[in-house]
């Protein structure tokens, strides 16, 4: 994770107002930033801001915004939001390309599809060119979907071999147990480098899932890790615990290859202001949190 820890060079937090709204707590560390929200609805709002002004810079710059979006309950907050009209309307949807980080092994209409959360909170409301959403086919078998989708993403980004796309934006999740998109602890995905996409069997929960692979997440232009609950709490601090080693969490390894373009997500409130980090954290202050070891002065993670 490129923004996990503040044992070294942590500044402590500030306070500061994002977008005119309440005011954020914002966190320096090595490799990106942290931005500790009240609640989902400002980490959303926050979310929302940055997927905008991502979506019009990058077409600005090279006429195409390609994104990965993730699954669960704090992003389908993100993409209600999108929907609205305020957001909606300035945001070039003929030039925004809709991919998936990963996705479980079922229909597109079952209840625990990534892809029908993203169509109920977001598609069927807003204009959008079909050929721009590229969903990962979890009817199929897994390794069917997975292979569909590494052809998919090369010919999409013109890349062959060895060679890796490049996504505007990727945002994350945080499991409880450190995993991300569906990559879990002690999976052989986790050590992927050749293909795009991975399947895989998630025994902790009987399931096969469809994810894209670390290299990917990690060439990608900005990652924004979206968390929030109080249940995240130890699994955050876990991950921000030593941000200069590659742990045992899937989280810990996703860590953009290319610094200076790096972002990290924050939990919620307000807009994201472009800055030269990659990956930033967004945090929602809905709980008591206790700050990583080494951070003083810091309010906590929500």
């Amino acid at each position: 994770m490129a923004v996990q820890g503040c044992t070294q060079g942590c500044r402590g937090p500030r306070r500061g107002q994002v977008n005119g709204n309440a005011p954020t707590t914002v966190l320096q560390v090595p490799a990106g930033e942290i931005r500790i929200f009240r609640n989902v609805k400002d980490l959303s709002n926050a979310a929302a801001y940055m997927f905008m002004d991502d979506a019009v810079e990058a077409v600005k710059d090279h006429g195409q915004f390609a994104v990965a979006l993730s699954g669960g309950s704090t992003p389908r907050k993100l993409y209600a939001m999108l929907a609205e009209p305020d957001f909606a309307r300035r945001i070039p949807w003929n030039r925004v390309h809709l991919f998936w980080g990963d996705e479980r092994c079922v229909p597109p209409d079952d209840p625990e599809s990534n892809y029908g959360m993203v169509q109920e909170a977001l598609l069927r409301k807003i204009s959008i060119p079909a050929t721009n959403v590229y969903r990962i086919r979890g009817e199929i078998p897994p390794e069917q979907a997975a292979t569909e989708y590494d052809t998919w993403l090369r010919e999409f980004f013109g890349v062959a071999g060895h060679g890796l796309p490049r996504f505007d934006l990727v945002l994350l999740g945080l499991g409880e147990d450190g995993h991300t998109a569906s990559l879990f602890p002690d999976s052989p995905a986790l050590d992927e480098c050749e293909r795009l996409a991975v399947a895989s069997h998630v025994e902790s929960l009987d399931a096969h899932r469809v994810s894209l692979t670390l290299p990917v997440f990690n060439h990608s232009a900005a990652i924004a890790f979206l968390v929030a609950g109080e249940r995240k709490r130890s699994a955050v601090a876990r991950v921000m615990r030593h941000p200069n080693e590659i742990g045992e969490l899937p989280a810990q390894r996703v860590r953009p290859s290319d610094p200076a373009s790096a972002r990290s997500p924050a939990y919620s409130r307000n807009r994201w202001r472009r800055s030269s980090y990659r990956c930033r954290t967004l945090i929602p202050l809905t709980g008591s949190w206790l700050p990583p070891t080494g951070c003083a002065g810091d309010s906590g993670y929500g």
